[in-house]
């Protein structure tokens, strides 16, 4: 969802953000990582955050936070959407402490 829209959805709800973080996925494979060379710059001014320190900021949320993080596809079908669900670490729902 777009960053600037998000605070008006969840205001619909009720309800205001604390911060709002922009967040670009991406499939770790070489071409990708062409791409985020070539732009270097423009990647880094946009989404500075990146490997451990993003994953550390996704787990303790605060404040804004922009970022770019290359995921595995660990799939075997070829299909870029394969073994793309839930990341694995704490289950969430009901009767956790997580949503």
């Amino acid at each position: 969802m777009k960053r600037r829209v998000v605070p008006r959805v969840i205001a619909a709800a009720g309800d205001r953000p604390r911060a709002v973080g922009t967040l670009l996925a991406v499939t770790a494979k070489s071409g990708q990582w062409r791409v985020v060379r070539k732009h270097e710059s423009t990647f880094a001014a946009a989404l500075s955050t990146r490997g451990d320190a993003l994953r550390r900021r996704l787990e303790q949320p605060v404040g804004h936070m922009s970022g770019l993080l290359f995921v595995r596809n660990t799939g075997s079908t070829g299909n870029p959407r394969a073994g793309m669900g839930r990341p694995h670490g704490p289950k969430t729902g009901p009767g956790t402490d997580r949503l």
